[in-house]
């Protein structure tokens, strides 16, 4: 009876784990609604509209971590605008580096007007980048196009669009509350840790690649076929298809591959799909 007793004491514990995370989840989503976690300036206003051309400046890295919404762009020159920004914004670019940052002051938590602060970076068509840290801490990421050789994304409650987006070296990818979507792209060394989302990818993978995800589907189309990668999935509570046909967990594909990919949900379905 105690063997018994005690997986049924942890199936409850368990369950009440994750209806805690779900409710957490939910609750950060209402709170974005209602516009509590916008970013403002200190005095509870929207800010002065930002500009800048950084003509001549040649950028080999970003480093960009703000609370709102973030565009990466391209276009014929270096630029950087924002909207409702915050008193504690900068902006500033040496040696290579161009560094966007602005603080979560206490006053996105008592607005409710739903303002909060939109940042839109255009790069230089063609530019190649050495590395790239790019953080949302409440808001959505949008990424029209990307060549980087080093790759560090971060949403913390919001959702992640990218388009075009290459790195040659290595991805790591983390998202607390949120869907991401990335529509095309080469993705090398991927590291992806999903909180509550989903992960819809469309991309070539290559070198090892990890997905973990936390509570919700993942649905990867990948380039090439099942041959061309060795495939481990590990689903916890959900179904697994593999090119159309349902799988258990375990491993498949080519055990001899170069390129690996470790797949793993703790709640959500899994599908992976061939021929991008």
């Amino acid at each position: 009876m105690r063997p018994r007793n005690s997986r049924r004491s942890l199936a409850l514990l368990l369950g009440y784990s994750l209806a805690g995370l779900i409710i957490f989840a939910m609750l950060f989503t209402v709170l974005q609604a209602l516009g509590l976690l916008s970013l403002l300036s200190a005095g509870g206003g929207a800010g002065a509209p930002f500009q800048t051309n950084l003509q001549g400046g040649q950028v080999r890295s970003l480093q960009i971590q703000v609370y709102g919404d973030l565009s990466i762009r391209t276009g014929p020159e270096l630029r950087v605008e924002t909207q409702n920004a915050a008193e504690s914004f900068r902006c500033d670019l040496q040696d290579g580096l161009l560094t966007v940052s602005s603080n979560s002051e206490l006053s996105w938590f008592v607005n409710w007007r739903g303002i909060r602060q939109k940042v839109v970076v255009t790069l230089p068509e063609d530019l190649q980048l050495e590395e790239a840290l790019l953080s949302a801490g409440a808001g959505d990421l949008d990424i029209d196009s990307l060549n980087v050789l080093r790759l560090t994304l971060e949403g913390g409650v919001g959702d992640a669009l990218c388009r075009r987006l290459n790195v040659a070296e290595s991805c790591q990818l983390s998202i607390g509350v949120g869907d991401i979507d990335i529509l095309s792209g080469q993705l090398q060394n991927l590291e992806f840790s999903g909180g509550v989302g989903d992960l819809d990818c469309a991309a070539a993978l290559g070198g090892q690649c990890t997905i973990k995800g936390g509570v919700g589907d993942i649905d990867l189309t990948l380039l090439g076929a099942m041959g061309d990668y060795c495939i481990q999935v590990d689903n916890g509570i959900g179904d697994v298809e593999i090119d159309g046909e349902d799988v258990k967990n375990g491993v498949y594909g080519n055990s001899a591959s170069s390129n690996t990919l470790e797949v793993s949900s703790g709640v959500g379905d899994i599908e992976i799909e061939f021929g991008y």
